[in-house]
């Protein structure tokens, strides 16, 4: 524990600012679902402009659907069950848009990575609106 404590402070020094890592919040989903057992279904619903860079960089470039896919596969998530999971405001970012084949490049991505976890609904939109009838 005292090597742990010791290189904390270090570790996040070295951190670059402005990171920006939303496939952790599946692990954060993960973690939730296990602590309340069955009897419970996640609604996991993420607001983001899906812009990682950390591990990934998903806005140096557009993607294909096939290396969105790929890039999913080697993303380490959670299996959430039953789950519905929705991630909107993709490409959405202050200033300049990016261009349409880069948002897609996302949508396809996020796509991917819901269904590796087995989630019930996966819904990757550019702008967030609840459900109607």
């Amino acid at each position: 524990m005292t090597g742990i404590r010791d290189a904390y402070g270090p570790a996040v020094a070295s951190l670059k600012g402005k990171g920006s890592d939303i496939t952790a919040q599946y692990r954060l989903a993960g973690e939730w679902s296990n602590q309340v057992g069955e009897g419970f279904r996640l609604h996991l619903v993420l607001l983001t402009d899906g812009f990682q860079n950390v591990g990934v960089d998903l806005g140096k470039r557009a993607i294909s659907k096939q290396e969105a896919v790929e890039l999913a596969n080697k993303t380490d998530v959670p299996k959430l069950p039953g789950a519905s999971v929705t991630v909107a405001g993709l490409g959405r970012v202050a200033g300049s848009p990016p261009r349409s084949d880069i948002v897609e490049g996302l949508v396809n991505f996020y796509d991917a990575l819901c269904k590796k976890t087995g989630a019930a609904k996966c819904v990757s939109v550019t702008d967030y609106t609840s459900e109607g009838r």
